[in-house]
């Protein structure tokens, strides 16, 4: 019977050191998107490696929107010029808080809290040092945060917005 009790006791502990921190920084992360703490945000955000994997992202469709297309190359070539300086915007902490909460590169001056609808509710554990949080604005649209465990800590690594998130944002960057 105390080999049970004892076996439940570290079996809850193990759960507790393996899901808080992650669960943990993905609310620290949501409260800061929510007050727009720009200070917050680089204890939060891997932005070297956010860069890298929303670029890589972009860059895919790039390629695949003008496949086959007259003058593709330099249609693509334009592209990743384009999406170089929007992304560049992005992976910042103003930038970053202004894709979330406005669907601009910028946040809105003297904007009011962001609203993002309920709490961090979807998390789907990938391995022991990845994670990925679903969010939801008010008007709906789903964002996916990728978190990383970076030593005894998590940062997010990765944004994936939805195409009409990332095509509202190239259209204010061509304006």
């Amino acid at each position: 019977m105390r080999r049970a009790i004892l076996l439940m006791v570290v079996a809850l502990i193990a759960a507790v050191l393996v899901l808080g921190p992650p669960l943990v920084t993905a609310r620290k992360l949501r409260s800061a998107i929510v007050q727009r703490d720009q200070a917050a945000l680089p204890q939060l955000v891997d932005f070297d490696q956010l860069h890298s994997n929303v670029m890589a992202r972009v860059n895919q469709r790039i390629a695949d929107e003008n496949r086959g297309r007259l003058l593709g190359g330099i249609r693509e070539a334009f592209g990743q010029q384009l999406a170089d300086r929007l992304v560049d915007r992005m992976a910042t902490p103003a930038g970053f808080i202004g894709v979330i909460c406005d669907h601009a590169l910028e946040p809105k001056p003297a904007p009011a809290a962001c609203v993002l609808d309920g709490s961090v509710r979807t998390v789907h554990f990938e391995s022991l040092s990845r994670l990925t949080v679903r969010i939801s604005r008010a008007d709906g649209e789903q964002l996916s945060l990728r978190l990383q465990r970076e030593g005894w800590h998590w940062k997010l690594v990765d944004l994936v917005m939805p195409t009409a998130v990332f095509d509202q944002i190239r259209e204010q960057a061509l304006q």
